[in-house]
């Protein structure tokens, strides 16, 4: 699938049906995942890919939208080390392991939709029990869980649809309306 027509292809999935990713699909969402660029190429993050039914339906358990995660392959936790992170100081400390988590899990996003399967960020589930499930220490920061799978055919709904260009981008300037 041409990039373009993946990134076209992408949106979330909220329905799902019961499919295991074969090991070839897996390695190449992984290797996706893994090139992802990182601030100093630090790749503060460890992504735990939950795939046991027993581990899966714990967390399907606490999450509010339980059917979102019904019949999902995986669920993939993006767990962030500031420790390690890039760093910029303009006058504050901040570190980059949030944002390069999320350009990995952005990569898995775009590497599972090229190969037939959907996904879905989830944000509505308790951390410190999803912590516990995963066994997540203390010092590290669950920033997100990403449900992946195979869509099922009632899933063809994008749902609203994207802002136009004049909303979203500026030229040169805040609010000076890009034009092209």
């Amino acid at each position: 699938m041409e990039f373009f027509d993946v990134i076209k292809k992408r949106y979330s999935i909220r329905n799902y049906k019961k499919c295991k990713i074969p090991t070839n699909h897996m390695k190449k969402i992984i290797e996706a995942a893994r090139l992802a660029p990182s601030g100093g190429n630090m790749q503060p993050w460890n992504l735990v890919i939950v795939s046991d039914p027993k581990i899966l339906k714990a967390i399907q358990d606490i999450i509010p939208q339980r059917h979102i995660v019904n019949n999902i392959s995986i669920i993939v936790a993006a767990v962030c080390n500031p420790r390690v992170a890039g760093t910029v100081n303009f006058g504050k400390i901040k570190t980059w392991d949030e944002v390069d988590a999320a350009i990995a899990l952005t990569h898995i996003t775009l590497a599972a939709t090229s190969l037939g399967y959907g996904s879905c960020w989830l944000g509505c589930y308790e951390m410190p029990q999803v912590k516990n499930i995963l066994r997540i220490p203390d010092d590290k920061v669950l920033l997100a869980l990403l449900a992946v799978g195979k869509p099922a055919p009632a899933s063809s709904s994008r749902g609203p649809s994207k802002k136009p260009i004049k909303e979203l981008f500026s030229n040169n300037f805040y609010g000076n309306q890009l034009k092209i």
